[in-house]
């Protein structure tokens, strides 16, 4: 299912006013890969986002992962979820500043998903 997320999203992703740059992209230092996005997007402005895709709900592990990712890209972070699995994950993205808004995608595709989107601002 990771994969068939990872593509809907990238699907989704002009709707929300961002576009791809790429995908799995790899955060190098020095020759030394650090880490890898599932996204790398920009909007109309040119602000980049760093977004990570989780199939499920996204745990503290990943809201750290989208974290120190954008902090190392110089972007925001953006997470698209399903939700939080916790009260710990949903309180580390609130310490970190990370603002959560529910998003209903276009019921054209496969019968509707709700999404959670968390970007930093």
């Amino acid at each position: 299912m990771g994969i068939k997320f990872e593509t809907f999203v990238l699907d989704v992703l002009p709707a929300l006013g961002l576009t791809p740059l790429a995908h799995r992209h790899k955060i190098l230092r020095d020759g030394v890969e650090l880490g890898e996005v599932d996204v790398l997007a920009e909007d109309a402005a040119g602000r980049r986002y760093a977004v990570e895709i989780k199939a499920g709900k996204v745990d503290v592990s990943g809201i750290r992962q989208a974290y120190i990712n954008a902090k190392l890209l110089d972007a925001k972070p953006m997470v698209v979820c399903r939700g939080y699995s916790d009260e710990s994950a949903r309180k580390l993205a609130e310490e970190l500043g990370v603002r959560s808004e529910g998003l209903q995608v276009a019921p054209m595709r496969r019968g509707g998903v709700e999404l959670l989107v968390s970007v930093r601002v």
